[in-house]
């Protein structure tokens, strides 16, 4: 009980920095595309036509796995991890109450540090990307 208590406050300080990160992501974008677009350049973005998918033989194609699918798996999230594995958010529903039951476990905030991490590697590649122009 007492590790589920620490996880579920653990869980509100990643997602407060997580928000922080996003708004910060979003305006360091808008500088960088500024800067493109007074150097006359074209859009230095990369287009990922999809994610890396990582196959696993235990499930059957059409089990529905809760890991892989669950609450936020139809939202769309503008998260960097999209680049990697879009399935690694799909319980980052913060109103959802099994998505809140997932991510107060050990494994789920693994996950959400993960998501954290891979958020501010962009904010920082960004951040030199702008000090670079």
């Amino acid at each position: 009980m007492l590790e589920m208590s620490c996880n579920s406050v653990e869980l509100v300080r990643m997602r407060q920095e997580l928000m922080m990160c996003l708004s910060e992501c979003v305006v360091l974008q808008q500088v960088f595309s500024r800067q493109v677009k007074s150097c006359n350049m074209a859009s230095l973005k990369p287009i990922y036509g999809e994610s890396l998918t990582f196959e696993h033989g235990f499930l059957e194609p059409d089990d529905l796995n809760f890991v892989d699918h669950g609450p936020a798996s139809m939202l769309d999230i503008e998260l960097a991890i999209n680049e990697l594995d879009n399935t690694l958010a799909s319980n980052l529903n913060f109103r959802s109450p099994d998505a809140f039951k997932m991510l107060i476990t050990n494994s789920g905030l693994e996950e959400l540090r993960t998501i954290l991490h891979y958020q501010m590697m962009q904010k920082h590649a960004l951040i030199v990307s702008i000090r670079c122009n």
